[in-house]
Protein backbone atom coordinates (compact mmCIF):
# COMPACT_ATOMS: atom_id res chain seq x y z
CA UNK A 1 0.00 0.00 0.00
CA UNK A 2 1.88 3.29 -1.27
CA UNK A 3 1.07 6.41 1.02
CA UNK A 4 -1.82 7.75 -1.58
CA UNK A 5 -3.76 4.69 -0.88
CA UNK A 6 -2.54 4.97 2.70
CA UNK A 7 -3.68 8.76 2.83
CA UNK A 8 -7.51 7.96 1.51
CA UNK A 9 -8.22 5.11 3.35
CA UNK A 10 -7.22 7.44 6.41
CA UNK A 11 -9.23 10.12 5.20
CA UNK A 12 -12.30 7.93 4.81
CA UNK A 13 -11.66 6.33 8.34
CA UNK A 14 -11.82 10.43 9.64
CA UNK A 15 -14.77 10.95 7.73
CA UNK A 16 -16.82 7.82 8.62
CA UNK A 17 -16.09 8.64 12.56
CA UNK A 18 -17.32 12.63 11.92
CA UNK A 19 -20.00 11.20 10.30
CA UNK A 20 -20.66 8.54 13.22
CA UNK A 21 -19.62 11.38 15.36
CA UNK A 22 -22.32 13.92 14.59
CA UNK A 23 -25.05 10.81 14.48
CA UNK A 24 -24.53 10.24 18.41
CA UNK A 25 -24.71 13.80 18.80
CA UNK A 26 -28.12 14.54 17.38
CA UNK A 27 -29.19 11.51 18.72
CA UNK A 28 -28.37 12.32 22.26
CA UNK A 29 -30.19 16.04 21.45
CA UNK A 30 -33.04 14.16 20.16
CA UNK A 31 -33.22 12.38 23.64
CA UNK A 32 -33.10 15.54 25.72
CA UNK A 33 -35.87 16.93 23.42
CA UNK A 34 -37.95 13.67 24.57
CA UNK A 35 -37.57 14.61 28.19
CA UNK A 36 -38.14 18.39 27.80
CA UNK A 37 -41.15 18.34 25.50
CA UNK A 38 -44.25 16.32 26.61
CA UNK A 39 -46.47 15.79 23.75
CA UNK A 40 -44.32 15.91 20.27
CA UNK A 41 -41.46 13.74 22.29
CA UNK A 42 -42.89 10.55 20.63
CA UNK A 43 -41.90 12.42 17.00
CA UNK A 44 -38.42 12.77 18.35
CA UNK A 45 -37.86 9.53 19.68
CA UNK A 46 -38.74 8.35 16.01
CA UNK A 47 -36.37 10.09 14.42
CA UNK A 48 -33.36 8.54 16.62
CA UNK A 49 -31.04 6.37 14.35
CA UNK A 50 -29.85 3.97 16.60
CA UNK A 51 -32.53 1.30 18.03
CA UNK A 52 -31.24 1.14 21.79
CA UNK A 53 -31.05 4.72 21.74
CA UNK A 54 -34.46 4.89 20.56
CA UNK A 55 -35.75 2.59 23.63
CA UNK A 56 -34.23 5.18 25.83
CA UNK A 57 -35.96 7.72 24.03
CA UNK A 58 -39.22 6.47 24.24
CA UNK A 59 -38.71 5.25 27.94
CA UNK A 60 -37.85 9.02 28.40
CA UNK A 61 -41.52 9.77 26.53
CA UNK A 62 -43.03 7.83 28.87
CA UNK A 63 -41.63 8.99 32.20
CA UNK A 64 -42.07 12.78 30.77
CA UNK A 65 -45.71 11.72 30.41
CA UNK A 66 -46.34 10.47 33.64
CA UNK A 67 -44.90 13.83 35.44
CA UNK A 68 -46.32 16.11 33.21
CA UNK A 69 -49.66 15.10 32.08
CA UNK A 70 -51.00 12.76 34.08
CA UNK A 71 -51.46 14.45 36.53
CA UNK A 72 -53.12 16.69 34.98
CA UNK A 73 -55.32 14.29 33.37
CA UNK A 74 -56.16 12.96 36.83
CA UNK A 75 -57.02 16.13 38.72
CA UNK A 76 -59.78 16.38 35.49
CA UNK A 77 -61.01 12.92 35.77
CA UNK A 78 -60.88 12.84 39.87
CA UNK A 79 -64.29 12.83 40.84
CA UNK A 80 -64.61 15.72 43.54
CA UNK A 81 -65.75 14.54 46.78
Amino acid sequence: MDDKEQKERMDRINHQMHVNNERIKRDGNLIVLCLIVPIFGFYFAKKVVDNSDRKIAYFCCFVNFMITIFPLLYETWNPSY
